[in-house]
């Protein structure tokens, strides 16, 4: 019997990121500043996205990828939403096909991704 397990995904690796961005389409920039509503914020990595908002990511102190955005647009467009979601599971599904691979004997099919 097989068993599902739902995981909280925080995001740490910048690359694995931007491959799971390119292949929404998202033409991917690395670096820069972001305009938010308190101010402008730097990003190791960011997209712009239909209707000219823009998404960048952050390191935070802890190592972890933290999202830079017009967090109440972010909250009203469901598209943006829609967006963030799948990104969160395509970056998941390639986190644990990479930890998969390491293991060794182990057979992982990443075009499952």
């Amino acid at each position: 019997m097989s068993h599902l397990s739902i995981l909280p995904t925080v995001l740490h690796d910048v690359e694995r990121l931007a491959e799971c961005l390119e292949t929404f389409g998202l033409q991917v920039y690395r670096g820069g500043e972001l305009s938010t509503p308190v101010g402008r914020q730097s990003v190791c990595l960011r997209v712009s996205v239909e209707g000219g908002q823009q998404l960048g990511w952050r390191k935070s102190s802890s190592g972890s990828l933290e999202l830079v955005a017009d967090l109440e647009r972010v909250s009203r467009d469901h598209s943006l939403q829609t967006l963030l979601s799948r990104l969160t599971r395509a970056y998941a599904a390639r986190q644990a096909l990479d930890s998969l691979e390491q293991c060794s004997g182990a057979i992982a099919d990443p075009s499952l991704v």
